[in-house]
């Protein structure tokens, strides 16, 4: 068989391409237009240059006079979220649904489910019986798309679940950042229903670097299904800002913060439906501002902050929202 990428973005350059290498035998390729091999042919490895359409690969094995022809179709796309709809069913998926736990038994179990249970051709069905310590102990997420710096990028994907009001959890992470106070790069909590509803979020990278996409269900026991996920790059040529409709709230929301309590760092969400002067500070019991988070103008959107609080002692914290005329006030518990 072929090995090589199946997913590619539009114009990837010398990708590599193999069949496996037996002595005495000849290798001729093919490929569709649009894409064409820079080099290798004849051999059992080629360099692909990719343009902007969908191709296939044939690769040829000719020993003794007998040939073997393999194909090897490759997806091209913006979409830095690969099988997003789990055609392939969990190829380029991570999942630690089924890792065995408590007593050596599986902590929940997922299946592909087909039309009309589906929201499009297959979908993923995640069981969760039992919870455990924390929500990212059930966990669906992909790793390894490129990130680039001061790049704006929109998420989405469709989702429901067996009970309204299921909460999950959805962020962009930096793998070799874990650990550390900058391992979540943005984060949103969701509310789920029964009906499949298209969920999404926006946020705009702080480096090269290659990131991962998580969602988290272990906030409560229940069925949950995904479907048809979208990682893009925002393409906005007059330079301006534009939030699209799914991404302007309707009202405003302080979120909890999370984790709470916290001993290090803990993400604090807030969503605005108009452009707005706003203010975000944290206060000690005693009413002294410990520290700013926020303070300028926001255009309409949902945001998440990071609130650094391992150099505060233990002990209760408010944190007070602005916005406009809108005076809004949280609590927030530093146990270490």
């Amino acid at each position: 068989h072929i090995t090589g990428p199946d997913v590619v973005t539009p114009n990837s350059m010398g990708i590599s391409y193999s069949l496996p290498l037996i002595n005495g035998t000849s290798y001729s390729w093919t490929i569709s237009p649009g894409a064409q091999i820079v080099s290798g042919q004849g051999t059992n490895q080629i360099l692909v240059d990719w343009g902007e359409i969908n191709g296939n690969i044939s690769g040829e094995i000719i020993i003794n006079s007998n040939s073997h022809i393999t194909n090897f179709p490759v997806e091209v796309t913006d979409n830095l979220i690969k099988n997003k709809g789990f055609e392939k069913g969990g190829k380029y998926w991570n999942s630690n649904i089924t890792t065995f736990g408590e007593w050596n038994q599986p902590r929940g179990s997922y299946e592909f489910i087909s039309s009309p249970l589906s929201h499009t051709n297959q979908s993923i069905k995640i069981n969760i019986p039992k919870l455990l310590t924390y929500p990212w102990d059930f966990q669906l997420s992909q790793i390894g798309f490129a990130l680039k710096n001061k790049k704006q990028y929109n998420v989405c994907f469709w989702a429901k679940s067996d009970v309204t009001g299921d909460k999950i959890n959805a962020t962009i992470v930096i793998p070799k950042n874990l650990g550390k106070a900058n391992y979540v790069l943005y984060g949103k909590q969701f509310k789920m229903t029964d009906q499949w509803v298209q969920y999404a979020f926006s946020f705009t990278a702080n480096e090269d670097t290659e990131g991962a996409l998580n969602i988290d269900m272990g906030y409560q026991v229940g069925t949950y299904y995904f479907d048809d996920f979208s990682l893009l790059i925002k393409n906005n040529p007059t330079g301006s800002e534009t939030i699209p409709a799914l991404m302007i709230p309707e009202h405003y929301f302080l979120s909890q913060n999370y984790p709470n309590p916290c001993s290090s760092t803990s993400m604090i969400e807030f969503s605005l439906p108009y452009q707005q002067m706003v203010t975000l500070k944290v206060y000690d019991i005693q009413g002294r501002e410990v520290a700013v988070l926020v303070n300028e103008v926001k255009q309409p959107g949902t945001y998440i902050v990071t609130f650094d609080a391992k150099e505060l002692s233990n002990g209760l914290y408010f944190y007070q929202f602005i916005a406009g005329d809108l005076i809004q006030t949280q609590k927030c518990l530093v146990l270490k």
